[in-house]
């Protein structure tokens, strides 16, 4: 990647606080292993952590595909 584009990548990002930013690294991890296909992919030990805790939440902490279609399509006027 070129510096131009590393700086403005540093520019959008350094106002992010400390847990969204870490989320993007975790974005861009996901991204550098499923970009090489001979790798095989596996979940870090938070990645696990995060699915584990969205599994035991209840059913009402979720809203429905519908409802989240709704939502969307009045947000976006579509």
């Amino acid at each position: 990647m070129n510096p131009t584009a590393l700086n403005q990548i540093n520019d959008k990002l350094k106002f992010l606080s400390d847990d969204f930013a870490e989320d993007i690294i975790e974005y861009l991890d996901l991204l550098n292993n499923t970009s090489n296909l001979n790798n095989e992919f596996v979940l870090s030990a938070k990645q696990i952590e995060i699915l584990d805790n969205r599994s035991k939440s209840p059913i009402e902490n979720f809203i429905s595909a519908d409802k989240a279609i709704a939502d969307l399509k009045i947000k976006y006027g579509v």
